[in-house]
């Protein structure tokens, strides 16, 4: 099992003390090796790019310590060093590329697709993946972690099988899709049947006609569905304080609403 990235910190200012730059990856370098069962391989800075206002790694890994989350740990870590010293901080991180090579069980009989990956090729039983479009939120979220999973609960689903469905179809109505489907604008239509009134930007009352169906749809539902089914009703209210209403200015409410 290999990983290997290629990613750039986004400084939010220009880099005053190389040096120190430099001594913080370093003790980063050590930090990722904390934790990892000996003889197995953690997370290792390959190469380090410092330039005006970024700093690009390459970090490799086996199993533990994956480049996905060793960039987070160096950006924390140099966050920390360089706001302190420096009083600049690491606006994000870029991932420009990120490949893969993982053991499989079993190989897959066909092709798969997954989100989030340009390329998987199949070679032996190892999947070379080269990831694509992952940003600081998807490496915070574990996306790569995810997929690798997916791959492997795609090539299970490959070779689960059952019966074949059964079905015989003794009577068929006509089509009546055609005889109800609404082809106007709903909106237009229920204000045209004065249903519905536009009262202000993005606010519509519903008048009478449209409320009494309403109801009764909802009547319905609690009568024939929910209430046989031995469903009590509850209510959850959302309670807003004074201060967060004030500072809306609707302290003392809303049109159209009741207190």
């Amino acid at each position: 099992m290999k990983f290997l990235m290629k990613a750039r910190l986004e400084l939010s200012g220009e880099i005053k003390d190389r040096a120190a730059v430099e001594r913080h990856i370093e003790g980063a370098r050590e930090a990722l090796k904390k934790g990892v069962p000996k003889g197995e391989q953690g997370g290792e800075i390959k190469s380090v790019e410092i330039g005006k206002d970024k700093v690009t790694l390459i970090l490799e890994s086996g199993r533990h310590v994956r480049p996905h989350d060793a960039i987070l740990r160096i950006k924390k870590r140099l966050s920390q060093a360089l706001g302190r010293e420096q009083g600049i901080g690491v606006r994000g991180v870029a991932v420009e590329s990120y490949e893969a090579w993982y053991p499989l069980d079993q190989v897959p009989a066909g092709k798969i697709t997954l989100p989030f990956v340009k390329e998987i090729e199949i070679v032996g039983k190892t999947a070379h993946i080269v990831f694509d479009e992952l940003d600081e939120t998807a490496l915070e979220n574990r996306y790569p972690d995810r997929i690798l999973k997916r791959l492997e609960e795609k090539i299970k689903e490959e070779r689960v099988s059952g019966k074949a469905e059964f079905s015989k179809r003794h009577s068929e109505s006509e089509p009546r899709l055609n005889r109800y489907r609404l082809r106007e604008d709903p909106t237009t239509e229920l204000a045209k049947r004065n249903w519905v009134k536009h009262m202000g930007r993005g606010v519509w009352t519903i008048l009478p006609s449209y409320a009494a169906l309403w109801r009764a749809i909802e009547d319905t539902v609690m009568e024939r569905v929910a209430r046989p089914l031995g469903f009590v009703e509850v209510m959850l209210p959302k309670i807003v304080p004074l201060d967060v209403q004030k500072k809306k200015g609707q302290l003392f409410g809303n049109p159209n609403e009741m207190w």
